[in-house]
């Protein structure tokens, strides 16, 4: 059975960021409430509905339900002011290098996605994903789920097999998720009439190396070096 987890709302002291850097560090994810402001949450729902979804992921079976974020004033907001800074810093230093992001939805009526690790694995130490909810999360609407700790292993199978541990991360609309891009997760199916909304912005360290290449893979192995090129 899916496991559920509910937020409590967290201030922003440091020792709050400072325990919720050891979650993160110790299950790969960590859930934040309330990190957006109202005023800026609508901001963001404004600039989604601009973007088309025009994308699949780069995993098997997958939706067209993905729009990269442009060039605009509320993209550079978010490279110059990400949403849980202080958490971003812990790990990737005082000057996270922004990647990149992009809308993604979940579908009325779709069917999820399949476990996967995310394309940004890639650097060492491994990218951070910063998942904003633009929508509340449930558990009908085709959430998140993550498996905690399997962020330091290699690659998994490409299904949608019930995982023991799998953890539906759900929140309120103004939640943000962090996600280490390492971390073995997949969208669930999404039962309800309406799309659930999130952007997903990826940062690393400024000195991240390049740890392997294209093509992904085989589940179960490792990375390795990326050639020269």
């Amino acid at each position: 059975m899916t496991e559920s987890h509910r937020p409590t709302r967290a201030s922003r002291k440091s020792s709050d960021w400072t325990a919720l850097a050891a979650d993160l560090g110790r299950d790969g994810y960590v859930l934040i409430p309330g990190v957006l402001t109202a005023s800026r949450l609508d901001l963001l729902r404004g600039f989604a509905h601009k973007i088309a979804l025009a994308a699949k992921a780069d995993y098997p079976d997958a939706d067209m339900d993905v729009g990269f974020a442009p060039e605009s004033p509320e993209l550079q907001d978010l490279i110059d002011d990400p949403p849980a800074g202080p958490l971003l810093e812990r790990f990737l230093g005082k000057t996270p290098t922004f990647i990149n992001a992009w809308q993604r939805v979940s579908l009325p009526h779709s069917k999820g996605g399949v476990w996967h690790q995310d394309l940004q694995r890639n650097v060492w130490p491994p990218a951070l994903n910063v998942a904003i909810y633009l929508d509340e999360v449930t558990e009908f609407n085709g959430p998140t789920l993550a498996v905690p700790g399997t962020h330091v292993l290699p690659h998994p199978e490409f299904d949608r097999a019930l995982q023991p541990r799998q953890t539906a991360v759900l929140g309120p609309a103004g939640s943000v998720a962090v996600f280490f891009a390492t971390i073995w997760h997949r969208g669930a199916a999404n039962s309800t009439d309406a799309p659930r909304r999130a952007f997903f912005c990826y940062y690393r360290r400024a000195d991240a190396i390049r740890i392997r290449g294209a093509p992904d893979p085989a589940p179960g192995e490792g990375w390795g070096l990326a050639s020269a090129d």
